[in-house]
């Protein structure tokens, strides 16, 4: 039996294409926060720092033992739609939906472990924080970071106020519009026609008005997406490169801070003294998720996602983690059989340098 290890993504099975959009928008907004702003998202704080404490309590408590474990982080969990979303106090617009969490987190697996849902009680209402969200900055950034952050803080400045003018401009064009029509249907019912002719008329200036709705619609649309390609927001990681570029030396150092730690969460993955050793660190971090079709998803730390399927294992999105887990994972399920691998040449270079080494 051959084994394929493809860079595809994971609409192949049960889980519906929306459901998918979702997921990703949803790690796009925490992968983005981190690329634009260089601090830890709110999304990888919970799941670093407060999701083991969630678990526990809901093995071991009920509702209330889960909404004191939140206050205690100076967080609160309550229905939204048909879920959860997990949210700091008094900040409607700082929350993530409690399944991206953990699926265990999900309303279905907690009303299944702790029964319908409870609003918390007096006891966690009044527990005060310990510890709280703070999105925090690059570490050994120094005044480098400061720097960056200023240039933002200009350019969605500038953005902004852009925006509310040509909001404001459109605004009086469309009521100009309005003005106009509101004129020539007067004039319309005004001119002595009737019956058919009169009929006709009006309906021909309302298929007008919706005609020109339309443009007006597409046009303010196009206008909004120039202004914001105009008034580009810098990344941290683009700015360090542009700084770094211009003889920034502290950007050129923090770049290289950051290309380091990307190389240490990959070294890490090949240091064992042996395979066991290496599948045991990977391992450990994981939670796979088991579909309805028996596909089970590994999704690893350093952001690879491993799809384990009846016939082949896959790599969905490509890390070092991700295809060295694959190779593990293959080896263990197929033994001494021959490993067909297919994907891009940089992929297949990538599994051939993990499998030597």
């Amino acid at each position: 039996m051959h084994i394929s290890l493809p860079r595809e993504s994971l609409d192949q099975g049960a889980e519906s294409p929306s459901r998918l959009r979702a997921t990703r928008r949803q790690r796009g907004r925490a992968g983005d926060f981190e690329a634009h702003r260089g601090g830890v998202s709110f999304l990888r704080w919970i799941r670093e720092e407060v999701r083991p404490a969630l678990l526990e309590a809901r093995e071991h408590g009920d509702w209330q033992a889960l909404h004191m474990a939140l206050a205690r982080c100076g967080l609160e969990i309550k229905p939204r739609g048909a879920g959860l979303v997990i949210g700091c106090h008094g900040e409607s617009r700082l929350h993530v939906k409690a399944s991206d969490v953990d699926r265990l987190l999900s309303m279905q697996s907690l009303t299944a472990a702790l029964g319908p849902y409870q609003p918390s009680g007096e006891r966690a209402r009044q527990q005060s924080a310990e510890v709280a969200y703070d999105p925090g900055t690059p570490k050994r950034s120094g005044t480098v970071y400061e720097a960056f952050r200023k240039e933002r803080d200009r350019a969605l400045q500038a953005r902004a106020a852009a925006l509310v003018a040509l909001s404001v401009r459109h605004r009086v064009y469309a009521e100009q519009l309005r003005a106009w029509y509101r004129e020539r249907f007067w004039r319309e019912r005004s001119s002595g026609l009737t019956g058919a002719l009169r009929r006709d008329a009006l309906q021909h200036l309302r298929e007008k008005q919706r005609e020109d709705r339309t443009l007006r619609v597409r046009r303010e649309a196009k206008e909004r997406h120039d202004v914001r390609a105009r008034h580009r927001i810098p990344t941290w990681q683009g700015w360090l490169e542009a700084e770094a570029a211009r003889g920034n030396e502290e950007a050129l150092e923090a770049l290289r801070g950051r290309a380091r730690r990307r190389e240490l969460a990959a070294a890490q993955l090949l240091a064992a003294e042996s395979a066991d050793e290496a599948r045991h660190v990977i391992r450990r971090h994981l939670r796979p998720v088991v579909r309805r079709d028996g596909r089970v998803i590994y999704q690893l730390n350093d952001g690879g996602a491993v799809p384990d399927e009846a016939r082949l294992v896959r790599v969905s999105r490509v890390t070092d983690g991700a295809a060295f887990f694959a190779l593990s994972l293959a080896s263990e399920r197929f033994g001494l059989r021959p490993l067909v691998v297919k994907g891009t040449e940089e992929f297949c270079r990538q599994v051939v340098v993990l499998a030597g080494q």
